[in-house]
């Protein structure tokens, strides 16, 4: 698949970019906003570079044309901190701004014959995939059960040590839904609020069409200093409680980090 285009890219804000992020990686007072990935500048941007493709930024525009949903710079901080300090009305009107933002982004429909994929229709990235961390874009969600698991079978039987995986066969070979827009990283350091609105999702590298329980597990398997967010993801995402345990199964198996 071709790379998308660049997004307002022309040779003067390219130019421009380079410059200030050349600045911005020379001069050590300078705080970045993520190890390695990106900083902010004091001209109200921030620069995220990294070796990769430019799915981020087209999943960022594709939600800011078709939903309500704010994307420009925000004045506000992860939701993890003092979230345990808030009052539970405090956390309800949160987690409820929050189920409403998913409600938005999985209407936006894909392209004629995209299947799993990302924003522009090519590999999907999930930091849970072995090796390269991309996978796809497959065709339907019965194809990526395949490619997560290796082999096109989903009808076989393990037995012995490998008996486990039974079960995540089963699951995988009855599962026929469509797959829906979804961000794919909905940690407790990717929602930004202030006070007790949401004022923005940002880390969209994730993005693209999954199977529906995908923005399940993937908000469920928390990063491990703030596993709190466990307690919170059925509240603003339809639960799925067996979904945790067969990626659970599959991790297990399959060397998933």
């Amino acid at each position: 698949m071709t790379e998308p285009e660049p997004i307002n890219a022309g040779r003067l804000a390219r130019a421009l970019t380079l410059t200030a992020y050349w600045l911005k990686t020379h001069q050590p007072d300078w705080t970045r906003s993520k190890k390695s990935v990106g900083l902010y500048s004091p001209f109200c941007f921030c620069f995220k570079a990294r070796h990769g493709n430019l799915a981020e930024a087209h999943a960022m525009r594709r939600v800011a044309e078709r939903t309500n949903i704010v994307m420009s710079k925000i004045d506000g901080q992860m939701v993890l901190y003092g979230w345990r300090k808030r009052f539970e009305a405090s956390r309800r009107r949160i987690l409820d701004q929050l189920s409403d933002m998913v409600a938005q982004i999985r209407t936006i429909k894909p392209a004629e014959n995209v299947g799993v994929a990302n924003a522009v229709g090519g590999p999907v990235y999930d930091c849970r995939f072995p090796d390269e961390k991309h996978l796809g874009p497959c065709a339907t969600v019965q194809d990526l059960h395949k490619k997560l698991l290796g082999f096109d079978n989903l009808i076989a039987r393990a037995a012995g040590e490998l008996s486990e995986l039974n079960e995540v066969l089963d699951f995988y070979g009855d599962y026929y839904e469509d797959p829906v827009f979804t961000h794919g990283d909905l940690s407790s350091l990717n929602i930004l609020v202030r006070g007790d609105d949401v004022v923005g999702i940002i880390d969209w590298e994730t993005a693209g069409w999954s199977p529906p329980y995908w923005e399940y597990t993937s908000a469920w398997f928390v990063n491990p200093c703030n596993p709190f967010w466990q307690e919170e993801v059925e509240k603003f995402l339809s639960p799925a409680p067996n979904e945790p345990r067969m990626e659970t199964i599959r991790r297990k198996f399959f060397l998933c980090s």
